[in-house]
This record gives structure tokens, sequence and C-alpha cells, in this order.
């Protein structure tokens, strides 16, 4: 009886596992090379696996997809002294989006409708925009370049954020419907088999 409950929880484990090594793969793809390079910013989806995960999966499995897959990103640009101001941005989205949206199922007592999960996401992206641009002038001030400098392009990195916003914001509630009841049947899988073996 327990050696069956402790498989379905190592299944259940695995799935997870495996969804939170394809989330941070699809982060990085997105990140790296299928985003769009401007002269002065990059135009990337790549926050987009990281809010899926806190809905599908939660914020510990969020995090976890925010820190791999911001620092193999770092890694694949040259690893600098300023590399983690960098991954704070990412993390800071997946606890932002964590815990609006448990406030919003704690409020309602159910999972979250699609005005919900869009508010969520805009909240979300708005605090990592935001970070990325204290992080910005952070390591300006590190590194020794030019703060003036980041006036110039600040307009621009802030519509980067917004379009990006708008993006995530539309596909985030389509996606995530297929990708929930992939978990949400994984997960009852393995609840069933841990009750059925206590029978």
């Amino acid at each position: 009886m327990k050696n069956k409950r402790n498989f379905s929880r190592r299944r259940y484990a695995t799935v997870r596992l495996t969804t939170d090594a394809v989330l941070i793969a699809v982060y990085v793809a997105l990140a790296s090379f299928v985003s769009i390079n401007l002269p002065i910013a990059q135009f990337s989806l790549s926050s987009l696996p990281i809010l899926l995960c806190v809905f599908a999966l939660g914020v510990p499995d969020a995090v976890a997809v925010a820190l791999c897959g911001s620092f193999i990103e770092q890694v694949l640009y040259g690893l600098s002294p300023t590399a983690p101001l960098w991954m704070a941005a990412p993390v800071a989205m997946a606890l932002t989006a964590g815990g609006l949206a448990a406030l919003f199922r704690r409020l309602s007592g159910r999972e979250l409708p699609v005005w919900q999960t869009i508010v969520t996401v805009v909240v979300a992206e708005l605090v990592m925009t935001l970070v990325n641009t204290g992080m910005l002038y952070l390591d300006a001030h590190i590194m020794q370049y030019s703060v003036k400098a980041i006036g110039v392009v600040l307009p621009i990195r802030l519509g980067n954020g917004a379009a990006r916003t708008v993006c995530t914001a539309i596909l985030t509630p389509g996606i995530l419907t297929p990708l929930r009841l992939i978990t949400d049947k994984r997960r009852a899988d393995s609840h069933n088999g841990t009750r059925g073996k206590s029978v």
C-alpha cells in the first residue's frame, strides 16, 4: 500500500519536473533564439513560460523555471559580474503572479477566470519591467557606464515591455487551458491512485 502511494507521488513529481524542464527550454528558446533584436532593445516572450508555470503548477515551479531559464540565458550571452541582477526580474515576476493568483483564489474560492488571469499577467509584467529598469540603472553604476544614456533608451524599453505585456496577456489564457487540463489530469490520477490503494 505504502509502496504504491509512493509510486503515485513519484510519478506526479516526475510529471512536474518534466513540465518544468520543458518550460525552462521554452524560456531559453524564446529569450535567445526566437527574440527580435532591435538596435537598442530586444523583444522577447520569454516571460510566457513563467506565467504558464505559475498558473498550472504553482510558485515554486515558476521560480525554478525563472531561475534556471534566466541563468542559462546569461550563460549563453556570457556571464558578467552583474548576471544575478538580470535574474531578479523573472523571479520577481513569478512571485508577483503567484501571490496575486493566490489572492484571487482565496477571495473567490475557485480557479481564476480569464479576466483575473489577464489582470495577474499585466501586474506581473509591470513588476518585471520595473525591476528590469531598476537593474539597468544598478548595472550602469556597477559597470560604470553612462547613466544618462539609459534615459534615451528608457522610453523604448518601456514600450517594449508594454508590447510584451499585451502579447502575454492575450496568449496566456489560451495556452493555459490545455496545459492545465494535462497537469490537472496527472494530479488527479496521482490522487485517485493514492485513495484507491488505501481502500
